[in-house]
C-alpha cells in the first residue's frame, strides 16, 4: 500500500520530492525503496535532485478561452422547450457560478464545469452515438476548465477548486428541467402530482437519492464518504498498471449507453440519463485537481470512456437477453 500511494504521487500528483521513513526492520525497507525504485522507473521517473519548475500561463490564450463557458450557456439557454424558463436558468446557473466560484476565470471555471457536462445529453439524446459526442463536448469543457482555472496556487494545490459538489448535482437537475414538455408548466406540475404512485417507483427514486447523496459525500479526498476494502484493494490493482480511471466515469457511462437504445420505458431512461451526468461530471473534475498534470487526466478519461464503454455494451448485451427472456415467458 505504501510503495502505490508513494509511485501515485510522484507519477500522477506531480510530487517532486518523496520523504521516505525508515521501516523497523532493515530488510522492509530495502524492499520498499526497492519497489519504488521499479514503479518510479516504470513511469519513467527519474531519481536525483528535484528542481524547481517555472509557472508560466499564456494571458492571450487565458482571455479567449473566456469566450467558451459563455458561449456554452447560450447554447444550453436555447434547447429548453419552454424559452422563458431556459433564460431564467440561465441566469440562475450564471449566478451560482460566479457566487460559488468568484469573480474572474475562477467563476468561468466553475461555470463550464456545470454547464458542459449537460450539454451534450441536453442537445441530443436519441441514439447511442449521442453519448460519444455527449463525452466530448464534456471533454471540451474540461479544457476550459483547465485553462481558466489553472493558476499558479491552484497548481501547487494551495487553493482547490471551488463547487465540485456543484459539478455533481446540477447536471442531472439541469437536463430534468430540458426534458419538461412545451406545454404550460402549471399543467404539467399538475399532471406529475397526479401521477399514480406505486412501490417500484418509490423504490427506484430511492435508489436515486442515495446514489446521488453517496457521491456527493465521496467527492474529494477529505471528505466524510470512505469506500470499501475490496473497492480499495481493486483500486490499488488498478494505480499499480494503468492510470486509474475514476470510479463514478466508470459506473455511469453505462446507464446512459443503456437508455440511449430505448429498451426501457421513456420515463426509465431520462432517470438513467440525468444520473449519467454525474458521471460527465467526475470528468470535469478530473481536470480540476490542478496539481494533477494534464496529460494524466487526460489518460484518466480516455481509460474511463473506454472502460465505461466496455461495460456499457456488456449491460446492453444482458439487458436485452433479459428482455427476450421475459418476452417468451410473458407469451
Amino acid at each position: 500500500e505504501a510503495v502505490g500511494k508513494f509511485v501515485l504521487a510522484a507519477r500522477e500528483r506531480n510530487h517532486r520530492l518523496l520523504y521516505l521513513r525508515p521501516y523497523e526492520r532493515i530488510d522492509d525497507t530495502k524492499t520498499f525503496l526497492t519497489k519504488i525504485t521499479t514503479g518510479l522507473e516504470r513511469a519513467d521517473l527519474k531519481i536525483g535532485t528535484p528542481t524547481a519548475l517555472e509557472f508560466a500561463q499564456d494571458a492571450l490564450l487565458s482571455r479567449i478561452s473566456l469566450a467558451g463557458p459563455l458561449l456554452g450557456l447560450a447554447l444550453f439557454v436555447t434547447v429548453f422547450n419552454v424559452q422563458w424558463l431556459g433564460v431564467l436558468v440561465g441566469l440562475g446557473v450564471l449566478a451560482v457560478s460566479f457566487l460559488f466560484g468568484g469573480f474572474g476565470s475562477r467563476g468561468e471555471a466553475l461555470l463550464a464545469a456545470i454547464v458542459f457536462p449537460v450539454l451534450g445529453f441536453a442537445l441530443a439524446r436519441a441514439k447511442l452515438v449521442d453519448w460519444a459526442r455527449a463525452c466530448g463536448i464534456t471533454l471540451m469543457g474540461a479544457f476550459f476548465v483547465s485553462a481558466l482555472g489553472a493558476g499558479r496556487n491552484e497548481v501547487l494545490a494551495l487553493e482547490p477548486f471551488r463547487g465540485v459538489a456543484l459539478t455533481l448535482v446540477m447536471p442531472p437537475l439541469l437536463l430534468g428541467l430540458t426534458m419538461l414538455p412545451r406545454q404550460d408548466i402549471r399543467k404539467t406540475v399538475r399532471d406529475l402530482w397526479a401521477t399514480p404512485v406505486n412501490l417500484g417507483l418509490i423504490a427506484i427514486i430511492g435508489a436515486v437519492i442515495a446514489a446521488v447523496a453517496l457521491t456527493v459525500l465521496r467527492r474529494g479526498n477529505t471528505t466524510g464518504g470512505s469506500i470499501s476494502p475490496t473497492e480499495a484493494r481493486v483500486r490499488a490493482a488498478l494505480q499499480d498498471s494503468i492510470i486509474r480511471p475514476r470510479t463514478k466515469e466508470l459506473a455511469l457511462h453505462a446507464p446512459a449507453m443503456l437508455a440511449l437504445i430505448g429498451l426501457l420505458p421513456p420515463w426509465m431512461n431520462n432517470l438513467l440519463l440525468m444520473g449519467s451526468t454525474i458521471g460527465q461530471g467526475s470528468i470535469v473534475d478530473s481536470f480540476a485537481h490542478y496539481h494533477t498534470p494534464l496529460l494524466i487526466s487526460l489518460q484518466r478519461t480516455v481509460n474511463g470512456i473506454f472502460f465505461g464503454a466496455l461495460i456499457g455494451v456488456a449491460v446492453i448485451v444482458a439487458a436485452r437477453v433479459l428482455k427476450a427472456y421475459f418476452d417468451r415467458k410473458t407469451a
